[in-house]
């Protein structure tokens, strides 16, 4: 994935899954805000916001509880966010997770 050529629009993201593969998302909200029951569905439980290396502009919400529930290694997801992430990402533009 070229993080370079990412753009979303109010409501719109991309899922990250843990075999590479990344799927458009986009909010089930008619007026394109996200919310909380909704991107903890995408990932599989409670959310944790991560920065996404070298833009500012995006945040990566992940499972909180990877580890404890063993979910698989996501590498596309971890070489964007600099760390070890687990499970399934999201990637939404930071002015909608505000």
């Amino acid at each position: 994935m070229n993080l370079a050529d990412l753009q979303f629009e109010t409501g719109h993201g991309a899922e990250i899954t843990p075999d590479g593969i990344r799927h458009p998302r986009n909010t089930e909200d008619p007026q394109g805000e996200w919310e909380l029951p909704e991107l903890q569905r995408c990932v599989g439980g409670y959310i944790q916001a991560l920065a996404v290396v070298g833009r500012p502009d995006l945040i990566m919400l992940v499972n909180e509880d990877g580890r404890l529930h063993r979910l698989p290694a996501n590498l596309e997801a971890s070489r964007l966010a600099g760390q070890a992430i687990l499970g399934r990402a999201l990637l939404v533009r930071a002015e909608d997770f505000t």
